[in-house]
Formats: structure tokens, sequence, C-alpha cells
């Protein structure tokens, strides 16, 4: 994450279905816990069976549509194929109030 100087990271099974997210919260909760990240299991500190979105909703909607209840930072799209989330600063730099 920090190499591609990203805040999360779409986590996918074999056929490339999102099974879970790892954002930089989650690793500051690892770090905290006193676990080492070298040897700590992704599966163990994302967050798993995440709320996705349809790479069809325009960008101000990408926050508001899975669950109007729920807040969102990182909100991986849904598709065939899964490389890239939404964010909430990105919303807000297309205009999301």
């Amino acid at each position: 994450m920090r190499e591609h100087k990203v805040g999360s990271v779409v986590v996918t099974d074999h056929d490339e279905r999102a099974i879970g997210i790892l954002t930089e919260r989650d690793m500051i909760r690892l770090a905290a816990a006193g676990s080492d990240a070298s040897t700590a299991k992704v599966s163990e500190w994302m967050t798993g069976d995440p709320d996705t979105i349809s790479p069809e909703v325009e960008a101000a909607g990408c926050v508001r549509e899975p669950r109007r209840s729920a807040a969102y930072r990182h909100i991986p799209g849904r598709g065939p194929r899964r490389s890239s989330s939404a964010s909430s600063r990105c919303a807000t730099s297309c205009g999301w109030p």
C-alpha cells in the first residue's frame, strides 16, 4: 500500500471476487495490537465480505449506494475484475458534498 500510495487493497479469491478489503486503518489496528506485519495474515485484519459498488454508479453516489446507514472511507468496485476501490476522498474531489 505504501509503495503504490493507496489507502486500501481489495482482497480477492482465485476467481477474482472481492472477499475482503484491507485499509490503512486495519494496518494501524495491527500495529497497535503489537502484531508483526511481516508474518500476520491479511485475512486476520481485513474486513471480510465487504459491500461493493457497481462501476455504473456516478462518483458522487459511490459513498452512499451500498448501505445508507454505513460510513465508508473505501469501498470495492463490483464487476468481472476487481482492481480498485472508491474512496471518500475521490468522491469529495469529484464534487460530492
